[in-house]
């Protein structure tokens, strides 16, 4: 058909002339121009890649109330697959961590036991004790547990008041990793204390903003974020790209821990 072949005739005769015309201002442009065209190119390709190798990796985010778990959870994923997993200097960097957790701990213990906040008798320490409950209560933040705080805590918490009250410590707040540094306060105040993987492990510290850890695991690239529920700046971000919401509570095991739920109608029921 004459009509038909004309057409593909014309077609083709357009988009080879306007082929043409695009090198043909290519050409014709500045040196200048040139340059920055090829900037802009290179610049495409790089954030092509970027955007590749991000969408490759699967992004976890842990979601929970205080002391659900989170930051257990997101410190053995550090140990267990990121390379080199805890470092000498980031296990030495927790040791006033430890020393907050002791002190803290040691502090709600002795509280609980002269004024208590439940409806009981308040227990009752010996002159010797009593001075260094005393001594202990009057103890600020940032404080170092040193040979001689370490051996008066010590004292303390051997109690039969101390132990007394540890033995009701579902009626009140109180660290869980309470027992573990106490028990172990000598080597905790002792000279040169370093804090192994396992102190670090047992640290209790609020979570504030949003803390990041990257690893792989048989060659699959991750991405971890905590964030603490009551803390939410940046969730809104986090949510544009998450792969995966992980909503942890291990309130529920924890040996002297009563579980407590907050009901849509503001009930609280345990």
């Amino acid at each position: 058909d004459d009509d038909l072949f004309a057409n593909c005739v014309f077609l083709y005769t357009h988009v080879v002339i306007s082929e043409k015309t695009k090198m043909g201002l290519c050409a014709s442009l500045p040196e200048d121009k040139k340059a920055e065209f090829q900037r802009n190119k290179e610049i495409s390709a790089q954030m092509k890649k970027q955007f590749q190798q991000e969408h490759m990796v699967t992004k976890l985010l842990l979601l929970g109330a205080g002391e659900s778990g989170k930051s257990t959870v997101f410190k053995q994923m550090k140990q267990l697959y990121t390379a080199g997993g805890w470092s000498a200097s980031e296990l030495a960097a927790k040791k006033a961590d430890v020393y907050n957790n002791v002190v803290d701990s040691m502090q709600t213990l002795i509280k609980e036991t002269l004024e208590p906040t439940m409806d009981i008798e308040p227990l009752q320490y010996d002159a010797d004790v009593m001075s260094k409950a005393e001594e202990i209560r009057r103890l600020g933040s940032s404080v170092v547990v040193d040979e001689a705080l370490g051996a008066a805590i010590k004292a303390v918490w051997n109690h039969p008041s101390t132990q007394s009250t540890y033995g009701r410590r579902s009626d009140f707040q109180l660290n869980d990793n309470t027992e573990y540094y106490l028990n172990s306060i000598d080597r905790i105040a002792g000279q040169g204390y370093t804090p192994t993987l396992d102190d670090v492990l047992h640290v209790r510290i609020r979570t504030s903003g949003i803390v990041e850890a990257e690893f792989s695991i048989n060659g699959n690239p991750f991405r971890m974020s905590e964030l603490n529920l009551s803390s939410p700046s940046g969730i809104a971000i986090l949510f544009l790209e998450l792969s995966n919401v992980v909503h942890l509570d291990f309130s529920g095991i924890v040996p002297g821990r009563r579980r407590r739920t907050v009901c849509p109608d503001g009930r609280s029921e345990e």
